[in-house]
């Protein structure tokens, strides 16, 4: 197996609000080092400012704790949004250096991996 470094990585985001809406209830996310990649997925609930002041909750509780656990991440993540409208959301972390990749999700959203099969990581039912 190919050992991949943060160096060898390229990542793109683009995040635009719905036609009429200042700000998007969704947000994808990455967060890299040396050896861990997490990829995020967050779905507000709705459209607008309240689906957009979800994500950024979950967002400002991600940029201090993303290299937890995922299922205790998960856990804080459903605590820490207790006061919003809601989020789906999901959750995937690659090790670099064994290219293991483990997947929690909760609500509508899922991930998907392309290239000589397809691998489809399917969420939970629920909601932050």
């Amino acid at each position: 197996m190919e050992v991949i470094s943060a160096e060898d990585i390229g990542i793109a985001i683009i995040n635009k609000p719905i036609h009429g809406e200042k700000n998007s209830g969704d947000l994808p996310l990455y967060y890299l080092n040396r050896h861990d990649l997490l990829l995020v997925g967050i779905d507000g609930l709705g459209h607008g400012k309240k689906a957009h002041e979800a994500t950024l909750q979950v967002k400002k509780y991600l940029d201090f704790c993303w290299h937890c656990d995922l299922v205790e991440l998960l856990n804080e993540l459903h605590l820490s949004t207790g006061k919003t409208i809601g989020a789906a959301i999901s959750l995937a972390h690659v090790n670099l250096l064994t290219g293991e990749i483990k997947f929690v999700g909760l609500g509508n959203v899922f991930a998907c991996i392309f290239g000589e099969s397809k691998t489809v990581f399917v969420s939970r039912d629920g909601i932050l």
